[in-house]
């Protein structure tokens, strides 16, 4: 019977296996609201209650039906609430609701962007900005005895950026990817600004907008034509307003071309160009100079002559938003004579295509005929939860997974079934767009109501998954407690569960546990703040002022601060810190530091507070660095103190710029975030030089005082401090770091951060540079270069006066010795650590107490170089010289890596026992950082004396000691140990050490030494010693 019904269904277009049928069948029986209601089992609206009957006579009972199984309470999501009237008879019940700012999925190749775009971190002098030429100052004023200032065109970065974006209808499923591309730019590094247009291609004539998406005032696209050809116009567009097909749009890029470079990206698959008016031509492109109008580039087919090619006047390359186009790009932009192949728009007219109404029905026909299979299942599932945002398209698109893309998404919203619900002008992410009712039901016969439910779990597991990860959009949430309304639950597109729901904002009861690091209010604290609705309050904070977790009206989860207790004593102080911080983080505009939400700080008659966005990282309150410190076990990975520093260092700078000093640096002043820090802590901030009176409010710990007066060097003294107590896992000892684990200029630099004198601390801006060149890499030489620069800007001050710039200049000049070693330049690097010995020996001559173990650190470093270049009794003495000056300073924690370099030194010469001795001093030294090198050191003496099984005890010690740190120290203790297996007849333990120590060795590619070929080397060596 089943077989005859498939068989007729099939016949009439609609094949049914036998369990689809079953299916169908069952769900005919029970009608709910709609499909997704209905494969989620949830109830209808119950039906008007009808008229009483006499009461029937009361049939025998039957058993009860066995109870559900339990679930774990989830609630409906929805893109909007309702505001649409209910004429139809079949409307559900309309349900209360509350306000959620819900994530999309978190973007992906942000990090290999960026890195794509290095070749465009250039700088060059500008002529138009001169900065202090300090050492042809001094020269001139030695010379001449007139006090006269020399100049020099500072450095600058070379290219600003106009960013251009399409900002039609369809470009509404791009805001995402134009946001992306906007934050990639402003944090590149690469430009001096950033410029967001708005580009008109459905008006007659191209027309351009000081801000996208239908806002902002008309300009003329001259207005971004730039004579000095340094602006680069970036266009994101998909190609579909008819100004890409009708030559509106050439003649744009024509002009832009002729001054500047410019390009566009492609928000589209490459599959889809050909069918809009951005379609493509591969082409061989050599440059002449750096950058410049795209209009001098020669341009050659890959395959014909070039008396067979034609190509446009102007060439526009078009760019897919990958690494790999990107980068090829930006390396032939860069480049002052370089050769790329590269797709150019080829900008044909077409002619005007004639658009034909159709029924709604035949539009759906129409669709499918023309249409991908995968852009038609994806047109269901998005009719089954319409009317819908953007927002919900793209999640809707992602849970569905491969091979469904943005492409298939982009077929759906072009092909003539989808309508603006919306007349208003709102902003992309709040637009909505829906289905007929015809083409919703055409579209539905084409899924299962399984699916629809498998689909919806899909999304729900992506939106927990991106929690606290990515840009957040508006829905709404069915709840009890909400104040709007939404049209029953059929139209979810997904289910939440409650916990999820904590974590967007959504309360969910009276028992629910506070997050960390937050507790619930106590009696004396309001209830509510303005029109926030708190929470929680902080467990740490500031002397005087509270910290809350509070609620929105919009839902949004926010961080309220407000003076309590200083308020009862002293109103005004109260109003004046709320004041003070409201103005930095207004001029801050959310860029390193929480973007101000609102503020009551109108006068002292009702308690100031201030809200400001909540600061996330993994989906929770993002942590201070002290709790950051303490999850790490108080050693943190260099990568995470790079970024850390680096963000540190960004918010410094840009506060700077603006006018600011923040003037209280400490660890709870900065949050970690999933993107960096926040710094927040400005009550008592410096503004436009204006000192704070109220600073002896918020006290600081000393570590963090020493750099003087309020001023941006005193915010680099504390900076410093604090970076350095955080790397040495110490808050109270910033001077007990070393430099094992970090690129040794980045050392040397926050060192410099803790000089006396102001004039010798780095700016906010070199820290910057600091960081971004041991986190990213720098080429050597420009390392090499900017220390030389420093040398011969200290010497002529330390020859004036030694005990002033004395240590400064020593300690750069041992600095340049270290990286002319990785260069290989061995006799340079051993002429530059002379010169640090005898600038020291000056220095211990005159205050032998206070310099005497800079003379030893100096003299350990001499004797490095000299055993580099085989001379080894003279790197012995130096040495042992090294020794006796610590010793008589007394036990300090450097001592240990000196007796580790007497160790080899010793061994070098063949005094084995003696340097078997030193090496177990070296382990004994109180405070040792380096415990852990010590023991790989004692390991080695062990073994050449043939003690192998107490060797091991040591270097099993040392992997301890480091732990999963991934370190060039790590991997050399692993090969060390693998090969002691192997001379221990360990065979198998020895490959396994040596895989870990290669493992290991691949997640330490960006260390900035050239450490890592040599250890990559050795491990090699060991391998084949062992397996032949």
């Amino acid at each position: 019977m089943l077989s005859r019904v498939t068989k007729i269904l099939a016949a009439s277009g609609a094949e049914l296996s036998h369990e689809e049928l079953l299916d169908a069948l069952w769900l005919a029986t029970r009608p709910g609201p709609t499909p997704l209601a209905r494969a989620a089992d949830v109830p209808a609206a119950p039906p008007a209650r009808a008229p009483e009957a006499p009461p029937a006579p009361t049939p025998h009972p039957a058993p009860a039906p066995p109870p559900p199984s339990p679930k774990a309470p989830t609630r409906p999501v929805t893109a909007t609430d309702d505001d649409r009237p209910k004429a139809s008879p079949t409307a559900t019940t309309p349900s209360p609701a509350l306000p959620v700012r819900t994530p999309e999925p978190r973007p992906t190749g942000q990090l290999h962007l960026g890195k794509a775009l290095r070749p465009l971190r250039q700088r060059f002098p500008d002529r138009r900005r001169p900065e202090l030429d300090l050492v042809r100052t001094v020269a001139a004023v030695a010379d001449t005895g007139i006090p006269e200032t020399v100049t020099r065109p500072a450095r600058t970065r070379w290219l600003s950026l106009a960013l251009v974006i399409d900002d039609g209808v369809s470009m509404v499923l791009w805001q995402r990817l134009a946001a992306d591309v906007r934050r990639l730019m402003e944090r590149a590094g690469a430009f001096r600004d950033v410029r967001v247009h708005g580009l008109d291609t459905r008006a007659a004539v191209p027309v351009l907008r000081t801000s996208p998406y239908r806002r902002g005032r008309d300009l003329s696209p001259r207005a971004l034509c730039d004579p000095s050809g340094n602006t680069l116009v970036l266009v994101i567009s998909d190609g579909v307003g008819p100004a890409w097909r009708d030559g509106g749009m050439r003649a744009v890029l024509d002009r832009w071309g002729r001054c500047g470079p410019v390009a566009i990206v492609h928000a589209l698959p490459v599959r889809l160009w050909a069918g809009t008016g951005i379609d493509v031509r591969r082409a061989r492109i050599t440059t002449h100079r750096r950058g410049g109008p795209t209009h001098t580039w020669h341009v050659a087919d890959p395959d014909l002559p070039l008396d067979l090619a034609h190509f446009d006047p102007v060439p526009v390359p078009v760019l897919t938003p990958t690494p790999q186009s990107v980068g090829a790009w930006a390396r032939l932009l860069a480049s002052p004579g370089g050769t790329a192949l590269l797709p150019l728009w080829e900008g044909r007219t077409d002619l005007a295509r004639t658009v034909v109404e159709a029924p709604e029905g035949d539009a759906v026909l129409r669709f499918r005929e023309a249409a991908s299979a995968e852009a038609y299942r994806l047109a269901a599932h998005v009719a089954a939860v319409a009317p819908v945002t953007p927002p919900v398209m793209r999640l809707v698109q992602t849970a569905l997974g491969e091979p469904v893309d943005s492409g298939h998404l982009m077929e759906v919203f072009l092909g003539g079934l989808m309508h603006e619900v919306d007349t208003s002008e709102r902003l992309p992410q709040h637009r909505r767009f829906d289905f007929t009712g015809e083409a919703r039901r055409a579209l539905l016969s084409a899924v299962s109501a399984g699916e629809l439910l498998r689909t919806a779990d899909a999304v729900a597991r992506d939106i927990e998954a991106a929690v606290g990860r990515s840009p957040v959009f508006p829905a709404w949430v069915g709840h009890p407690d909400g104040t709007a309304v939404v049209d029953g639950t059929g139209r979810s597109f997904g289910w939440l569960r409650e916990q999820l729901l904590v974590r967007l904002g959504v309360s969910g009861g009276e028992g629910e546990p506070a997050p960390p690091g937050w507790r619930a209010l106590t009696p004396d604290d309001p209830q509510r703040l303005g029109w926030f609705r708190l929470l929680w309050r902080s467990e740490r904070g500031w002397p005087h002022i509270t910290m809350y977790l509070a609620q929105g009206r919009d839902g949004e989860l926010v961080t309220v601060r407000a003076p309590v207790s200083l308020y009862a004593d002293d109103p005004a102080a109260a109003v004046d810190l709320v004041r003070t911080e409201t103005e930095c983080l207004y001029r801050m505009d959310g860029l390193h530091a929480p973007d101000l939400v609102d503020v009551q700080a109108d006068g002292i008659g009702e308690l100031p507070w201030i809200a400001s966005e909540l600061i996330e990282h993994e989906g929770m309150p993002a942590p201070n660095l002290r709790d950051v410190l303490s999850g790490h076990g108080g050693v943190v990975p260099q990568d995470v103190f790079l970024r850390i520093g680096l963000g540190l260092s960004w918010a410094l700078a840009h506060a700077h710029e603006l006018g600011l000093v923040h003037g209280s640096i400490a660890p709870r002043a900065v949050l970690r975030t999933d993107d960096g820090v926040r710094l927040i802590g400005w009550m008592t901030a410096t503004v436009d030089g204006a000192d704070s009176p109220h600073r002896d409010l918020l006290p600081l710990t000393e570590t963090y005082l020493g750099g003087g007066e309020v001023s941006p060097e005193s915010d680099v003294y504390a900076a410093g401090a604090l970076l350095l107590a955080f790397l040495a896992g110490r808050w109270e000892d910033p001077r007990g770091a070393t430099a094992s684990h970090i690129d040794p200029a980045l050392f040397v630099t926050l060192r410099h951060c803790l000089e006396d004198e102001p004039a010798g601390r780095p700016s906010a801006v070199e820290l910057v540079d600091a960081f971004t060149s041991a986190l990213y890499g720098s080429r050597e030489t420009e390392v090499l270069d900017r220390l030389f620069d420093d040398l011969q800007r200290l010497e002529p001050l330390a020859r004036q006066d030694l005990m002033s710039h004395g240590p400064t200049f020593a300690g750069r000049l041992m600095t340049f010795s270290n990286h002319l070693a990785y260069l290989g330049r061995h006799e340079e690097a051993l002429a530059q650590a002379e010169d640090a010995v005898r600038v020291c020996r000056l220095l211990s001559a005159q205050a032998r107490h206070t310099y005497v173990p800079g003379l030893g650190a100096a003299l350990s470093n001499l004797s490095v170089r000299l055993g580099e270049l085989g001379r080894a009794q003279e790197s012995l003495d130096a040495a042992v010289e090294a020794r006796a000056a610590f010793e008589t300073w007394g036990n300090d924690p450097d001592l240990a890596m000196v007796l580790n370099n007497l160790s080899n030194c010793l061994a070098a010469v063949g005094r084995r026992e003696e340097a078997l001795a030193v090496a177990e001093e070296a382990v004994g030294v109180r405070g040792n950082a380096n415990l852990a090198r010590a023991y790989t050191t004692l390991g080695s003496r062990l073994g050449e004396l043939g003690r192998r099984e107490e060797a091991l005890d040591a270097l099993l010690s040392a992997v301890r000691i480091h732990d999963d740190h991934a370190t060039p120290d790590h991997a050399t203790t692993l090969n060390n140990l693998a090969a002691l297996y192997a001379a221990l007849g360990r065979r198998d333990d020895a490959l396994r050490t040596l895989d870990a120590s290669t493992a290991l060795q691949s997640r330490i590619e960006a260390d900035p030494t050239n450490a890592l070929p040599e250890i990559r080397a050795q491990s090699d060596r060991i391998r084949t010693w062992i397996t032949g």
